[in-house]
C-alpha cells in the first residue's frame, strides 16, 4: 500500500511530544455537438462552465501500526480558487491554493501558513468534457503541487535529498530549507510534492463537479527546531510502522463569483 502525507504528519506530531473579466472560449468552440448527438438531444452540446470555482480536494485515509495493530483514521484537504477556461470540449483550469487542512495527531494540530500557501504560483491542469447517456463528464489531466523545491518535470522529478540542492527553495521566507509544517510550537522543514490524478466526475445543473480523485504525496525532511531530537528518524520510523488499509480521495468545484477570492471560499460552500 501507498504511504502518504498523514504519515509524515504523524511522524512529526510524536516527535514533538517528545522534544476582473475572465477570458472563456467563444462561442463556436462552445458549441461543439457530441459525437452522435442529435438536435433535441439536452447532452447534444457541451455545457458553458462558470468562470471561477472554489476547488477542494479531500483524502480520507485509514491507516494500522504493523507493530502494534493500532488503528487510525485520518483526513486532509487542500482548499483552493480556480479560474476555467473552455473552448468546446476542451477545459483549462488554474488553481491557486487557498489553506491546507492536516488531521490533529495525539491531540497535536500540525498547520501550514496559508499566506504561503497563497504566494505559490498557481496549479495549471486541462481536461475534456465528454457525456455519456446520463451527463457531461469532466475528466481532468494530472497535475502536481510542489512546496519547498522547482522541480523541472514535477508530475515525475523525485524530490531533492540534500538541503543545499539548487532546487530546494526556503518557500515560507523563515532561511530554512523548504516549507515549514508547525507542531506544537516546533518546526519541522522539507519538500512536499502531492499528485493530483484521476480527477473526474459529472457536471451538475449548477455546473459544479464533483467526483472521485486519487491523491499521491512524497516528502522529504530537511531539519527541524526540536531541541535533541531528530525528525527525519522519526518520521521514517513513522513510515515503516504505517500501512494505509483504506483510501477515499474526492474533488469538488463548486461555482463562485467570477471575482471570488480565497475569502469568499469557505468550507461551507463544499458538498
Amino acid at each position: 500500500m501507498q504511504r502518504h502525507l498523514w504519515i509524515l504528519v504523524a511522524g512529526l506530531s510524536l516527535a514533538s511530544a517528545c522534544g476582473g473579466d475572465d477570458e472563456r472560449g467563444d462561442d463556436e468552440g462552445s458549441a461543439a455537438v457530441r459525437p452522435g448527438g442529435k438536435a433535441d438531444d439536452p447532452l447534444a452540446t457541451p455545457p458553458t462552465l462558470r468562470a471561477r470555482y472554489g476547488f477542494r480536494v479531500q483524502s480520507d485515509v485509514a491507516t494500522r501500526n504493523r507493530s502494534t495493530g493500532t488503528t487510525g483514521a485520518y483526513r486532509v484537504a487542500v482548499v483552493g480558487v480556480a479560474q476555467a477556461t473552455q473552448d468546446g470540449t476542451h477545459v483549462g483550469l488554474s488553481v491557486q491554493a487557498c489553506r491546507a487542512t492536516l488531521p490533529v495527531i495525539a491531540d497535536r494540530q500540525p498547520t501550514v501558513d496559508d499566506a504561503t500557501l497563497q504566494a505559490l504560483a498557481p496549479v495549471v491542469s486541462s481536461g475534456t468534457l465528454a457525456a455519456d447517456q446520463t451527463a457531461w463528464r469532466l475528466a481532468l489531466d494530472p497535475a502536481a503541487v510542489v512546496l519547498g523545491a522547482r522541480l523541472l518535470a514535477p508530475l515525475t522529478d523525485a524530490l531533492p535529498t540534500d538541503p543545499a540542492d539548487a532546487r530546494v527553495v526556503d518557500e515560507d521566507g523563515d532561511r530554512k530549507p523548504g516549507m515549514s509544517i508547525r507542531v506544537s510550537g516546533f518546526k519541522v522543514y522539507g519538500a512536499l510534492r502531492v499528485v493530483l490524478s484521476q480527477l473526474a466526475g459529472p457536471v451538475g445543473a449548477d455546473l459544479g463537479v464533483t467526483g472521485d480523485a486519487h491523491l499521491e504525496p512524497s516528502y522529504e525532511i530537511y531539519g527541524d527546531s526540536i531541541p535533541f531530537f531528530d525528525a527525519k528518524a522519526a518520521a521514517d520510523s513513522a513510515k515503516a510502522e504505517t500501512e494505509v488499509t483504506a483510501q477515499h480521495d474526492t474533488f469538488a468545484l463548486v461555482p463562485v463569483a467570477d471575482a471570488a477570492s480565497c475569502a469568499d471560499v469557505p468550507d461551507s460552500v463544499f458538498p
